[in-house]
């Protein structure tokens, strides 16, 4: 395993350059590089269609500029009604919006786009039929630098067509607040923040960046077992550094190696 924790990550085949991702769904993308050094941040959200090394399918206008005209806001759009945002465009603006931060919801679905929050607030959290959501403020600034308020962190992807501020947590205690969410490293792996939860694969395989049970991370296969195939990957738990409370064989390694703003001691259970 020499090198795999160092150099793994920059072995997939969807570019990662400074946290950013671009022809690769994010359904499938790598999970968070867990680097020795160096500037590579993690990869983090919720489902993407890109092309290639151009501009992703389906973004019509840009979720950090809102560049929608007047009575419009730029929302991360759902086609396929799976909570995977793929896309986006100019919605209508509700004319009597909730409060950020409260209950909310989508009249059509997450594949419409269209909800009751204000215009720099996004329902996220919903469920499938667009019910049972959160207002969360749009990110701020841009990727290199994105600005969210106290207590969030930006986590972003698709190449613009999701970019949301994400209330910070404990990846160790998964003190998400809603059901439906789970803690995971922003993009920039410099935080941990809720993000929906997508799917529950367990120790069979994930094939989401967030699909894993809450209080699991989907890594490479690799990182635990040595016969497993390239590019397969699994749900293997947090853990607390120096603790060995790992499987008999693992060792628990910082995530990303102890850089993570507040959690010097969260990692992941790992083959030496």
């Amino acid at each position: 395993m020499t090198g795999v924790w160092s150099s793994r990550a920059v072995s997939w085949g969807c570019a990662l350059t400074l946290g950013m991702v671009s022809g690769c769904p994010e359904e499938q993308l790598p999970p968070p590089p867990i680097a020795t050094g160096g500037t590579l941040g993690g990869v983090g959200g919720e489902g993407a269609d890109e092309t290639g090394d151009g501009d992703p399918v389906g973004v019509e206008c840009d979720v950090w500029q809102q560049d929608c005209p007047p009575g419009e806001k730029c929302a991360p759009v759902d086609p396929a009604g799976v909570l995977r945002w793929t896309e986006s465009r100019c919605v209508p603006v509700d004319p009597s919006p909730v409060g950020m931060g409260v209950s909310c919801t989508m009249p059509n679905g997450p594949g419409g786009g269209v909800d009751d929050c204000p215009v720099d607030g996004f329902c996220y959290f919903s469920d499938l039929a667009g019910q049972r959501g959160r207002c969360v403020p749009f990110c701020q600034g841009g990727p290199e630098a994105p600005v969210c308020p106290e207590g969030m962190a930006c986590g972003w992807g698709n190449g613009g067509a999701i970019a949301l501020c994400r209330a910070s947590c404990d990846p160790l205690v998964q003190d998400c607040e809603l059901n439906n969410a789970t803690c995971l490293p922003t993009p920039s792996g410099t935080e941990f923040v809720c993000y929906v939860h997508q799917w529950d694969r367990g120790g069979a395989g994930c094939t989401a960046y967030n699909g894993c049970p809450a209080g699991e991370a989907c890594v490479p296969a690799e990182w635990v077992d040595m016969d497993a195939k390239p590019g397969m990957r699994k749900c293997e738990p947090f853990c607390a550094v120096g603790e060995g409370l790992c499987p008999v064989g693992m060792v628990c390694k910082g995530w990303p190696d102890g850089s993570v703003s507040g959690h010097p001691d969260v990692g992941v259970c790992v083959v030496p």
